[in-house]
């Protein structure tokens, strides 16, 4: 391998690292770059052979809380609780330095980053006898709601 680590690479590996380490979120969890929509997705799978649908959407709900809590998101306003971006903004930021990229600050750069961050969590769930459903959750970071899907 001849090419750098880029900050997007090094800022991925980073949050993948915390969330596995957050035993307070339930179900398995990735990270990955969407290039063609520009997004940075977290993303979960979980399955329950015996889990109806009301149960799964509590348990995303669940999952969606802990990752925004760890983010620094309030459960309540689905706003940061301190500053201008969020834990996991913070982690594709520079340590040990700031710099400014145009008229744009490195603090203005990361709150740029948490409008990329998208969550989602899809769980299998009882269907009928012979198939099962799949009902995804999807949401902003910083946010407080999410929609759900079945198919």
């Amino acid at each position: 391998m001849d090419s750098s680590l880029s900050m997007m690479d090094w800022g991925i590996f980073r949050l993948e690292q915390r969330l596995s380490n957050n035993t307070s979120i339930k179900a398995p969890t990735g990270v990955h770059y969407n290039w063609d929509d520009d997004e940075i997705i977290i993303r979960a799978f979980s399955y329950d052979p015996d889990e109806e649908e009301a149960e799964a959407k509590g348990k995303c709900a669940e999952w969606f809380k802990e990752v925004r809590l760890d983010a620094g998101v309030s459960e309540e306003t689905g706003m940061l609780r301190f500053g201008s971006y969020s834990v996991f903004a913070g982690l594709f930021g520079n340590m040990s330095f700031e710099r400014s990229r145009g008229d744009l600050t490195e603090p203005e750069l990361l709150s740029e980053i948490d409008k990329k961050i998208k969550l989602e969590h899809t769980r299998g769930v009882a269907s009928d006898e012979a198939s099962m459903g799949l009902l995804t959750c999807r949401g902003d970071l910083i946010d407080n709601g999410l929609s759900t899907e079945i198919k």
